[in-house]
């Protein structure tokens, strides 16, 4: 146990500053702070560029400050020792970054790396020398790195609520384009017109002020959704049951409501969102609970798009039925099971890493076979089938144009998908499923056709 703040584990901070460093130079070398140096965080201060190095030496500072505590031992209060750690970490890798900088001004070796350029070059130096740039980093990677060991000081609520600014202004900041469309919604228009820059990024005014409002918030919070959480987790019966219900119908409310504030991009988020949940659910069915590796699900996907194109679509190359998307719906589940059936039954006695290997193959036959020339005539190519029209539910109409009606097509599917996911697990074929996820050999043994319940996975997933 050392004993003062000068009797360091050098060989720890000069590893931990080598990391430091290799990855500062790594993340310049690869072209990521040039290329993100065009969006700003912070108007005329900070970009995304600078960000993505200025984070490192705050982790590894936060990591190479850990303490390890073997078992038997008693761990130690951590303090100034962990703040000289995470200086000197810091300042060795601002030291490397030094070196690059040094290395770009003294070397061509724009062959073999394509991002060792005079932009980079200016990028580090602050367009202000070779001097000022390394005199820069060097302290900058060393205060950040300090700053890093010292969240492990500082108390809890600091910690948390350091964190919980700088991510959040990090989001406000990235997601520009969607808190305006969501202003727009709400008519908060003259809100984002204060926090945002005409050219982009967060005012240095909007950053103190969002950041001592949420800072504020985070300290007045703290600790009492965790309290919620675990009331809610310690719940019996019927308390427990009402209080799902109501969350369940304020969840029902949101999604219901909250589309309808909302402009494009966030009800194409949405819509996109509810895509994906859709594929999860089905996942969930083959790899949750019949635990099947099935890598090649998507392709599942692709069947059920192309089939709803091919059978709705006037533009359809070979085959043009032009049927009505509730008529089409039914083709589209009996050939999804068909498929299942014939992707299912020749991997059905494969087991973990096989069984992970041989339908990522076919997921990837079944994406080259959509794509190809060979199949062109079919399913178009590349190009795909065009003008696949709109669902006409009698009292609407839903068009792809229109982001807030998918969305609410899309929230229809997964709340069925959801209620049928709910009661299979339930079921007597959903409880085979978990047995054979357990133990297939014992899930044998008790009477469960295996190779049958694994075939209605892929079926039903």
């Amino acid at each position: 146990m050392p004993s003062s703040a000068i009797d360091q584990d050098w060989g720890k901070v000069l590893r931990w500053g080598l990391i430091c460093g290799g990855a500062l130079i790594a993340i310049c070398l690869v072209g990521m702070p040039v290329e993100l140096d065009r969006r700003e965080i912070i108007e005329r201060y900070l970009s995304l560029g600078y960000v993505s190095v200025l984070l490192i030496p705050i982790l590894i500072g936060r990591i190479a400050a850990t303490q390890v505590v073997l078992e038997g031992f008693e761990s130690r209060k951590q303090g100034l020792y962990d703040l000289v750690t995470g200086l000197m970490v810091g300042l060795l890798g601002g030291g490397c970054l030094s070196l690059l900088m040094l290395a770009l001004d003294s070397w061509n070796l724009r062959d073999p790396l394509v991002n060792w350029s005079p932009k980079l070059f200016r990028f580090l130096t602050y367009e202000n020398g070779m001097g000022f740039g390394a005199g820069a980093w060097i302290v900058t990677c060393g205060a950040l790195s300090l700053a890093g060991a010292s969240l492990h000081v500082v108390p809890a609520i600091v910690r948390r609520s350091t964190g919980t600014v700088v991510l959040s202004l990090l989001a406000l900041s990235i997601l520009e384009g969607a808190v305006d469309d969501l202003s727009e919604g709400f008519g908060l228009d003259w809100l984002t017109d204060l926090m945002y820059a005409k050219k982009g990024g967060l005012t240095l005014t909007s950053t103190i002020v969002v950041g001592a409002v949420i800072a504020v918030v985070s300290v007045l919070t703290s600790g009492r959704v965790k309290a919620v959480t675990n009331r809610y987790r310690d719940m019996q019966g019927a308390e427990r049951q009402k209080a799902s219900m109501i969350l369940f119908a304020v969840v029902a409310v949101l999604c219901i409501v909250l589309p309808m504030f909302l402009g494009k991009i966030m009800n194409e988020l949405l819509a996109n969102v509810g895509l994906f949940l859709l594929l999860a659910l089905g996942l969930n069915i083959v790899v949750g609970l019949a635990g099947l590796l099935d890598l090649g699900y998507v392709a599942f996907f692709a069947v059920g798009g192309y089939t709803t194109a091919v059978l709705t679509s006037p533009n359809s190359p070979f085959f043009a039925p032009e049927l009505h998307f509730g008529f089409a719906l039914i083709f589209v589940v009996i050939f999804a099971t068909i498929v299942g059936l014939l992707i299912g039954a020749p991997v059905i006695r494969m087991r973990g890493d096989y069984l992970a290997i041989v339908t990522l193959g076919f997921g990837e036959i079944i994406r080259l076979l959509f794509m190809s020339d060979w199949l062109g005539p079919y399913f178009g190519g590349a190009q795909g089938i065009t003008n696949v029209p709109g669902v006409d539910l009698g009292f609407a109409t839903v068009k792809g144009t229109d982001p807030r009606s998918v969305f609410y097509l899309v929230l229809f599917f997964c709340v069925i998908a959801i209620y049928i996911s709910w009661r299979l697990q339930a079921s007597r074929l959903g409880r085979a499923w978990m047995a054979i996820r357990e133990d297939e050999q014992v899930a044998e043994a008790m009477g469960i056709n295996t190779v049958s319940c694994k075939l209605m996975a892929f079926v039903v997933g």
